[in-house]
C-alpha cells in the first residue's frame, strides 16, 4: 500500500455504523437534499444565504462537492428568488425624519413569522 492510500483510509472511520471523515458524519446522497432544506428552510435559520448554509452544514457534515449542492440547491428556492426581487426593487431607504420635540412622532416595527 503506497502512502497516499494510507493516508485516505485514515481520512474515513466508521462509529456505531456511521461513516466518518475527520470527525464529520459522511451524508449519503439520497439524504443531501433533506439536510440541505433543513438547515436551509427552517424557521431559525430564516433562508441563509449559500455561504452560510454551507458554513453551518460543514460544521457537522461532509460530502463531496457540497458547496456546489447547496448553491443548485438555494438558486431553485423561489422563496429566495421572491425575496431577492422585491429587495432589488426597493432602492434606497430613506431615513425618517429627526422630531423637533418629544411625543411629535411616534412609531412602531412589525416583526411577523417568528418560530414559536
Amino acid at each position: 500500500m503506497d502512502q497516499g492510500n494510507q493516508v485516505e483510509e485514515l481520512d474515513y472511520h466508521l462509529r456505531d455504523n456511521f461513516l466518518y471523515h475527520f470527525g464529520k458524519l459522511c451524508i449519503p446522497r439520497g439524504e443531501r437534499v433533506n439536510i440541505i432544506r433543513e438547515k436551509h428552510t427552517s424557521l431559525i435559520a430564516g433562508h441563509f444565504s449559500v455561504s452560510k448554509t454551507v458554513a453551518h452544514l460543514q460544521r457537522y457534515c461532509y460530502w463531496p462537492r457540497m458547496l456546489e449542492s447547496v448553491s443548485c440547491f438555494i438558486k431553485a428556492c423561489s422563496l429566495c428568488e421572491i425575496n431577492n426581487l422585491s429587495n432589488k426593487e426597493l432602492g434606497l431607504y430613506t431615513p425618517l425624519p429627526v422630531p423637533s420635540r418629544p411625543w411629535e412622532s411616534v412609531s412602531m416595527d412589525f416583526v411577523g413569522g417568528l418560530p414559536m
